[in-house]
């Protein structure tokens, strides 16, 4: 008897963010593979590759995303490592790719709760608390409605912002 053989190249994750919802995992998608799975590690805590989930994806699909919701028990500053693998099922067989021994590496942020407000000449000027962790800058957001659409309004480093685009 013939049994089928489908070689799935190994993946690597080409970008992650920090969303609200949680961090946002993005891949090339590989030939031969019909859905694949999403693999985390939390550096200094896990030796093996969890399992988080799973994405079934039709084969004209290039580039794939999915967006994990973690553990609100992780700390902010926490360090994940993140794998994606390909599988493929062929005639009632299951093929996949290797994972590989490191991931993608992305720190956990969770967005800042704004303090404090102030209408000035200037604007609206907004401060927050510093983050713990890596935290390289922050970027600032508005919208006109809290489930609007939102708009990139500026970058600081520091813990407070003008909205000078503000009425």
């Amino acid at each position: 008897q013939d049994y089928p053989v489908v070689y799935l190249k190994q993946l690597n994750v080409t970008t992650c963010q920090n969303t609200e919802q949680g961090i946002r995992v993005t891949w090339q998608t590989v030939s031969g593979a019909n859905a694949y799975e999403v693999y985390f590690k939390r550096k200094g805590i896990d030796a093996q590759w969890k399992a988080f989930g799973g994405a079934t994806l039709s084969p004209s699909v290039t580039t794939a995303s999915m967006t994990l919701k973690l553990d609100d028990s992780d700390p902010d500053g926490q360090e994940y490592e993140l794998a994606v693998r390909a599988v493929s099922v062929a005639d009632g067989n299951t093929f996949i790719s290797y994972l590989p021994e490191s991931g993608y590496s992305i720190v956990r942020l969770s967005m800042p709760v704004i303090n404090k407000t102030v209408n000035t000449v200037q604007g609206v000027h907004i401060y927050w608390n510093k983050k713990a962790g890596h935290v390289a800058g922050y970027r600032v957001y508005r919208s006109q409605t809290p489930s609007g659409n939102y708009t990139k309004i500026g970058v600081t480093t520091g813990t407070d912002f003008t909205d000078k685009t503000a009425v």
